[in-house]
């Protein structure tokens, strides 16, 4: 992607840029609906197993190990080289970001604490993420424990 960035400076290549970034915008948004299906079932299955969607929302993803981590650091790093063009993509993040808040507010009647809730999840997978130092294991129970409805 970056050669291109280079090469659509360039008038003549306009055309090719803009089906390029359509063509990676709609693969990309392709992969994180199918992250967000993924995370559904893996939900899914953990709720019919009895965790909690408050348990399973506040686990911390194995940073060695996971493959949507991979996955998200890579649209992250799409939506930020795209320069704007990346509507569908966004679109896609939003969509799957937003159906995991409606399994929360589903389970946890009080608003407020189902913000947290995602809040807290959000960091640990932000974390993850950046390859961050987990937090304590016992205090990382404790936290769930406390916000677990």
């Amino acid at each position: 992607m970056a050669v291109l960035i280079g090469v659509a400076t360039r008038p003549q290549f306009q055309d090719e840029w803009s089906y390029t970034t359509l063509l990676d915008s709609t693969l990309l948004a392709a992969m994180v609906r199918r992250l967000g299906e993924r995370s559904d079932q893996q939900l899914e299955d953990a709720v019919a197993g009895g965790t909690t969607v408050t348990e399973f929302y506040l686990q911390i993803p194995d940073a060695n190990e996971s493959e949507e981590l991979s996955l998200f650091r890579s649209i992250i790093a799409a939506l930020r080289t795209v320069d704007g063009q990346h509507d569908e993509i966004q679109k896609a993040v939003t969509h799957v970001m937003r159906s995991w808040d409606k399994g929360l507010q589903t389970e946890i009647a009080d608003p407020i604490q189902a913000e947290i809730i995602r809040l807290v999840g959000d960091g640990l997978y932000l974390a993850a993420m950046l390859g961050l130092p987990q937090p304590d294991p016992e205090l990382h129970r404790q936290v769930v424990e406390r916000l677990r409805p």
